[in-house]
């Protein structure tokens, strides 16, 4: 049974170009050259426009620092490949913008096409974004004959600022961004129904995390002309008035002002600086983009969120709204939207046993509380290509012949369920990932390809990437 492949006929279904070869070991020679437009259905730099617009919204990826000769950003793409056969699968029929960025010293201009097969079977848009310049690398120079000199190090907070790229596709009504690491259980195109057809949601949606307002590896936005450009001016206007260093005060221009406050999804955290990690960077500078200056966003915790807009007694000012005229600012927009017990439920499951998680570093904290139970997102250590160790396989369930019934909901954790993907996805693809000698692969893959350094709390911190 094809896991996730769309119907033949349908917008997303592809089929693979009769004249892409790769070698039988799934290894090609370095850098192979486009085949013409007319000869492969494969995108290449810069030209992803020319796959139009097939939906109303899109969701949208970024794999950035990719170099083929430290193939790290693999088990990245691999969790890629495995959220949007998910959302394929459980029938989505939005599109998916991948955007792909080379390492600064890598000379080759793509990824292997083998790779970009497995992208575009599953009716991908991909734009390769242009690489960073060497001096962005700490030691990076280049010499006389503008060879470029490898370099490790990166900084993880520049690159994160790529994923506003999507304001820039204005051919849609919303996107959805999720991070590399951050797999979907389920078919979220309730998100963008709740915001553009039924008006529950605002345009912009941002989920606050732990501890944090704004979680940067999931929120959605809505893309209009000129507003990327607006956004990038308004950082390297904050950034160069403050010397490059960060003031937790007035933040991205805005300092708290109560009873305004910031709120992270346990409720315990609340502040009124711009102190929260990554405030610096792609989580603090999105709050405010859509809070302060936008001034038309939802923010969620939990179940519970609140609307803001437009002061209209002083259209500078952002104010929080009151949707059930009540005086309580909160309400429960996905309290009955969940895709996890719509699409991965078998008849008869309990309920209470089927999210994972209970078994995450962030244990009951998001249990049953869409869309937070929707989505994983491997953070940190947790990523489950970062180990040597291989899941074994799940459990079948007596159901598994069903359309449901092949979540196999007897994985004991996120991480079997996305080996459980990932193998399925193997087949199907024909990604040639030996999983017999999962150490061999692992060997590859293990360490992340950006270090990430960003101020938090007014204090540099070196964390690992996600």
């Amino acid at each position: 049974t094809d896991f996730f492949r769309p119907k033949a006929g349908s917008r997303h279904h592809r089929e693979l170009p009769g004249n892409v070869t790769v070698a039988p070991n799934g290894v090609e020679g370095p850098d192979p050259k486009p085949l013409p437009d007319n000869k492969v259905s494969l995108s290449f730099p810069g030209d992803y426009h020319t796959k139009s617009a097939q939906s109303r919204f899109a969701y949208a990826f970024l794999l950035v620092d990719c170099h083929l000769e430290r193939p790290s950003y693999r088990g990245f793409l691999y969790n890629m490949v495995v959220a949007i056969s998910n959302l394929r699968h459980y029938q989505s029929t939005q599109d998916v913008v991948v955007y792909i960025q080379m390492a600064a010293n890598d000379p080759h201009a793509r990824l292997p096409t083998h790779e970009m097969k497995w992208l575009d079977r599953l009716g991908c848009r991909i734009q390769y974004l242009d690489p960073p310049p060497d001096e962005a690398r700490q030691g990076a120079s280049m010499n006389n004959n503008t060879t470029r000199q490898p370099s490790p190090k990166f900084d993880f907070s520049a690159s994160q600022m790529l994923k506003f790229q999507i304001l820039d596709l204005v051919e849609y009504e919303r996107v959805l961004y999720m991070d590399a690491d951050v797999m979907p259980l389920c078919n979220l195109d309730y998100i963008f129904h709740l915001s553009a057809d039924k008006g529950v949601i605002k345009e912009n949606v941002v989920f606050a995390w732990i501890k944090e307002p704004a979680n940067g590896g999931f929120f959605m936005l809505q893309p209009q002309p000129g507003h990327l450009q607006e956004l990038y001016a308004l950082r390297d206007s904050v950034l160069s008035n403050n010397n490059k260093e960060f003031d937790v005060v007035q933040g991205w221009g805005q300092a708290f002002v109560p009873p305004d406050r910031w709120m992270a999804f346990q409720r315990r955290h609340v502040g009124m600086k711009w102190n929260f990690y990554a405030a610096n960077s792609d989580q603090g500078l999105l709050y405010h983009w859509v809070k302060y200056h936008r001034k038309q966003v939802t923010l969620v915790f939990g179940i519970n969120a609140e609307n803001w807009g437009v002061d209209p007694a002083n259209h500078s000012r952002a104010m929080r709204e009151d949707p059930n005229n009540t005086t309580n600012f909160f309400f429960q927009p996905f309290a009955n939207s969940s895709c996890v017990a719509r699409d991965m439920a078998p008849p008869g499951t309990d309920l209470n046993t089927l999210t994972f998680a209970k078994h995450e570093s962030y244990a009951m904290t998001l249990i049953h509380k869409p869309p937070y139970s929707d989505f994983i997102h491997f953070y940190g250590p947790f990523k489950p290509w970062d180990s040597p160790q291989l899941e074994p396989p799940c459990a079948p369930h007596p159901s598994s012949s069903t359309h449901a019934g092949q979540w196999a909901p007897k994985c004991q954790n996120s991480r079997q369920y996305f080996f459980h993907v990932l193998r399925k996805c193997n087949q199907e693809l024909d990604m040639k990932i030996d999983f017999d000698h999962w150490d061999q692969v692992y060997e590859n893959i293990q360490s992340p390809p950006l270090e990430e350094r960003r101020v938090s709390r007014g204090g540099n911190k070196k964390k690992k990437r996600g």
